[in-house]
């Protein structure tokens, strides 16, 4: 059995019998017998292109193995000079001791007995396989390449497999070199095609006389993704929205495209959690990033997002973006320049009146040799017609993150600018927000708010572009508010004159004494109320909301728990709280509000019982 194994071994090359590129009517298959050395009487194979077809073990009367096998092959041979069909050659039962190998009517192999002993078969089992093996192997093509075509990255290899009945060294001719170059194995039995620069090309492949072509194109990918990103944010904790957003976004800048590629990033591979202080987590975004032209690429994007641990502080200066509040013209609405570790919180406010759309950009500008860093807790709302809606949606969601300290922290290289916000207002829409900036690190940061032509495009928003001398050579805006804080100690005592905290009255002004902040929009009321019942009874105090210049909404902190009023018009009033205080007893409350923009201020809150 040991012979048999071996001469029914056969390489990978031997069968890669698969569909012919081309054929040629002029390829005569090759029929050897092979007789190992050095044995009187041994197995004899035969070889039909260098592939074994039938191996023979036993005698049969006078005639050896390898006699046995060179009559068979000598009529194999007459029969392929001869051109016959190869359909015809089968296997034909004669006796229970002998099965015929006939091709047509033509005897080609007696399959005896003892053969079929010999291989642990039936005469008639062995017989058919024989013939099978013979038919297979006269109808390999003379020539195959596996795959037939290649498309090979730019600068990599790809292999294709060489088979087919010819047999011999391989020869190739590339016909534009310059695309790719090929070699050819030791084996003569693969290629290797490396990619040198886009385009097409054929290899001409030459092996026994017979010609194919391999197609070969060599294109770029369409993009990849580039080192794991980091995103920094802030908070206690940093919530689950803001981490997947900014990761989101981050994962999309980590993404390097070919001209006319498109990637799709799906959903991260992990639920997004709430993230603790001074924690992290790593979220992993599968990516596809497909073009014409291109080959596709399915991977992943790893952005770890870590909660620094920065305490809040105090706001020093109020930036205020309203003038104009209707905009007729387009740009420069607000400049401005921050200080490090001098949080500055702004609002703005803009209606278009221009008859067509624009494009509001809030742009950071670092123009000092040196990177920069900075802390942005933002709240900035898509714009919408109703002046009051959008204003409330804005200080609603700032007041949340800006009393949590929920933010994110952004990079800037030297001599670069990035858009915290780019977005297509519509006429008669509003754009409203209100963010707060603590440069941490770098050069003092301008801060710029434009309305700019649609036909300009949006700002990738986060991506740094590089600044240009006109970026850094802005007339600051003289809108500026120092100490946007107003502490307010109140008291209200049961059975006396009800107590009135006005929010929004009293102006405050600019560094220079110039410029009154009317309506102290954007500024944070810290209200420290005391309530007292002198009296010998339980009694009820409310705490209400009442606007007194027209339609106002709110967002107020009481105690840390928070309220929210939209849309009430004088003279109306909401309740914001109840309290029941007993005899003797007296109470402290902690208040924290904000005039909203688009909203009538001055308005009151009022407690009474």
């Amino acid at each position: 059995m040991r012979y048999l194994r071996r001469a029914w071994l056969v390489n990978a090359c031997a069968f890669l019998l698969l569909a012919a590129t081309q054929s040629s009517a002029q390829f005569k298959p090759k029929v050897n017998v092979e007789v190992p050395p050095n044995l009187p009487i041994g197995p004899a194979i035969i070889q039909i292109n260098d592939r074994t077809a039938v191996l023979l073990i036993t005698s049969n009367g006078a005639l050896a193995p390898a006699d046995r096998a060179r009559l068979a092959a000598s009529r194999l041979q007459a029969l392929i000079a001869a051109g016959a069909d190869r359909k015809k050659i089968k296997a034909k039962a004669i006796s229970q001791g002998r099965a015929d190998i006939m091709w047509g009517q033509t005897l080609v192999l007696i399959v005896t007995k003892s053969e079929a002993d010999a291989h642990a078969s039936s005469v008639f089992s062995l017989a058919t396989t024989w013939a099978g093996n013979i038919r297979w192997l006269l109808a390999a093509p003379p020539l195959t390449l596996s795959p037939a075509s290649l498309v090979v990255p730019l600068g990599e290899t790809r292999q294709a497999l060489v088979g087919g009945g010819a047999q011999g060294i391989v020869y190739v001719s590339d016909s534009l070199p310059d695309i790719a170059t090929t070699t050819v194995s030791q084996n003569n039995c693969a290629l290797t095609v490396k990619g040198l620069a886009p385009g097409t090309t054929t290899v001409s492949v030459t092996r026994g006389g017979v010609t194919v072509p391999l197609n070969v194109s060599v294109r770029k990918y369409a993009g990849r993704v580039a080192t794991p990103r980091t995103v920094m944010v802030t908070g206690s904790p940093a919530p689950s929205m803001l981490c997947s957003r900014l990761a989101e976004l981050e994962a999309s800048r980590s993404l390097v495209l070919e001209p006319g590629a498109r990637a799709t990033t799906l959903p991260p591979t992990t639920k997004v959690p709430d993230l603790p202080g001074a924690s992290q987590f790593t979220l992993t975004f599968p990516v596809r990033i497909e073009g014409p032209g291109y080959i596709s690429v399915g991977s992943s994007a790893n952005v770890r997002v870590m909660n620094a641990p920065l305490p809040s502080k105090p706001t020093g200066k109020l930036f205020y973006s309203n003038s104009p509040e209707k905009v007729e013209k387009y740009g420069v609405l607000f400049a401005g320049k921050l200080h490090l570790d001098d949080p500055t919180r702004l609002l703005y406010h803009h209606q278009n009146m221009l008859g067509s759309p624009f494009i509001f950009n809030i742009v950071l500008v670092n123009s000092g040799p040196a990177p920069a860093r900075v802390q942005i807790i933002k709240a900035m709302p898509d714009p919408i017609v109703d002046t009051v809606a959008v204003g409330y949606r804005a200080g609603v969601e700032f007041f949340r993150a800006y009393l949590n300290n929920v933010g994110e922290i952004a990079d800037l290289p030297p001599m670069s600018k990035t858009a915290v916000l780019s977005q297509i207002v519509d006429k008669i829409h509003t754009t409203s927000g209100i963010a707060q900036f603590r440069q941490l690190e770098g050069y003092p940061l301008l801060i710029k708010l434009s309305a700019d032509l649609v036909e300009n495009g949006v700002f990738p928003e986060g991506e740094a572009l590089e600044a240009n001398s006109a970026d850094a050579q802005l007339a600051l805006s003289p809108w500026v508010y120092p100490y946007p804080t107003k502490p307010v100690d109140a008291e209200y005592i049961v059975g006396k004159s009800w107590a009135f905290i006005r929010i929004g009255k009293y102006a405050i002004k600019d560094a220079a004494q110039e410029q009154l902040l009317y309506g102290n929009y954007g500024v944070i009321y810290d209200i420290n109320l005391t309530m007292r019942n002198p009296a010998s009874e339980r009694k009820q105090v409310d705490v209400l909301f009442k606007p007194g210049a027209g339609m106002a909404s709110g967002v107020f902190t009481i105690d840390g728990k928070y309220v929210k009023v939209t849309h009430i018009e004088p003279p109306r009033e909401v309740s914001l709280a109840r309290y029941l205080l007993e005899p003797g007893q007296s109470k402290t409350v902690s208040i924290k509000t904000t005039p909203l923009a688009g909203s009538f201020y001055p308005a009151t809150i009022l407690v009474r019982s």
